[in-house]
């Protein structure tokens, strides 16, 4: 079973429907009411429970349920997410602390919650879909850089406490192309963009490998060589001022 947040819309719709294509029962969460889905989602998810993943304190409650009622997760990929860029200061504290919640501290409680199961079954996955912002903090990213960066992190650290085959792997796209957000800039170029094959793609890799612990960067050429040109910056600085 694979336990998938965000499942409505965007990236999310489009991996429900890949999955199921390879054979796999799908259990989803989202905030959206089970009468809002598309009739097509319905039919393609085993489950549905309709979640604000802000709330946290009621996330081990959920999965205590989900498992109750579908039994072992075998699968987990966070990638239910806030994308929101402003100034810090136009942030209320309410504001903020949301998009780090849905964003970082969500999966972070699924991936607590679901470890222990997946030790006793001596199986598991656990991908995080976090974003090229996790690598570069910008004007107005105070909030959705920090929580994907802080994601990035995460993945690493947990990776080294990890065995009997369950591993954590992030994947870090930059923007994707997925039909909502084509139909929502007129006259764009789709090739400019991620599609959302490249990162299902990358998901059915880590699932049938034993990757752990990694960042994948699934980013346009132009990107990679902006990354390239900080890092090498950042240690010709370091080299300098040594």
């Amino acid at each position: 079973m694979v336990l998938l947040t965000g499942v409505v819309q965007g990236l999310g719709l489009y991996l429900c429907r890949e999955l199921k294509s390879h054979g796999f029962n799908i259990t989803g969460i989202d905030i959206h009411d089970t009468e809002n889905l598309l009739p097509e989602l319905q039919a393609i998810l085993t489950n549905y429970y309709a979640y604000d993943l802000s709330e946290t304190a009621g996330i081990p409650g959920l999965i205590r349920q989900i498992i109750s009622e579908n039994g072992n997760i075998d699968i987990l990929i966070n990638n239910a997410g806030i994308k929101s860029f402003r100034l810090l200061t136009e942030y209320s504290d309410d504001e903020f602390r949301k998009v780090i919640d849905v964003n970082f501290i969500a999966p972070v409680l699924l991936t607590k919650q679901l470890i222990p199961l997946m030790m006793e079954q001596q199986y598991g996955r656990i991908i995080n879909i976090a974003s090229n912002a996790g690598f570069e903090g910008y004007k107005t990213g105070s909030a959705y850089c920090s929580s994907k960066g802080a994601m990035h992190l995460f993945t690493q650290a947990v990776a080294a406490e990890l065995k009997n085959n369950i591993t954590i792997n992030t994947i870090s796209p930059s923007t994707i192309a997925t039909a909502e957000y084509i139909k929502s800039k007129p006259g764009i170029e789709p090739s400019r963009f991620i599609s959302p094959q490249q990162v299902s793609a990358m998901i059915f890799k880590i699932i049938y490998s034993g990757v752990n612990g990694k960042v994948f960067p699934v980013i346009n050429f132009k990107s990679r060589i902006r990354y390239f040109a900080a890092d090498l910056r950042k240690h010709l600085y370091w080299i300098s001022h040594r």
